[in-house]
């Protein structure tokens, strides 16, 4: 199975639990804390599936212009970040796993961003982060796992929406 049917098949799972989409609305509007945060996204904790995937939410800082964008333009540029991981997924490394498992388009309001997977499972796994690496360590056993990968497709002009298209995505 590839990258994108996985994303599709934990969309429908994240549908299913309407307290998970309750949270993803009050990060959205900045009722609850992130757990970490980037140059121009913040990452909240919304919830754990019964798969067993543990799910953040990945949405632009109001603080910069990206957050401050049109919808439509937020929406291509986490579409990036979505393509990127499935370009990626898709490439074997000895030793790190490439990218977060999953990838999901949201939409809430005039805001887009992204479900993908919580690597710190709901902070049970310790994280380190390196100034200037496109990567984390995750947990004990520092597993790599590839995760600042917005730019790498920006100079594509062709770019078309999968995971912000049709049904795609969620709309909350």
């Amino acid at each position: 199975m590839g990258y994108f049917e996985k994303s599709q098949i934990v969309k429908e799972e994240i549908l299913s639990l309407p307290t998970l989409l309750d949270t993803a609305r009050d990060a959205f509007d900045e009722r609850i804390e992130e757990f970490t945060s980037g140059g121009t996204v913040n990452l909240y904790r919304v919830g754990k599936l019964p798969s067993g995937l543990h799910v953040a939410l990945r949405a632009f800082r109001t603080d910069v212009q990206e957050g401050r964008n049109p919808l439509g333009y937020q929406m291509e540029l986490m579409e990036y970040y979505c393509q990127n991981a499935e370009y990626l997924s898709g490439h074997s490394y000895s030793d790190w796993e490439p990218v977060p498992e999953f990838c999901v388009g949201v939409v809430y309001g005039e805001k887009a961003g992204i479900f993908t997977q919580d690597l710190s499972a709901g902070g049970t796994e310790k994280i380190e982060t390196h100034a200037g690496n496109d990567y984390v360590l995750v947990g004990a056993e520092k597993r790599k796992v590839f995760v600042d990968i917005d730019n790498f497709f920006r100079d594509m002009l062709d770019l078309e929406l999968k995971y912000f298209s049709g049904d795609n995505f969620i709309g909350l």
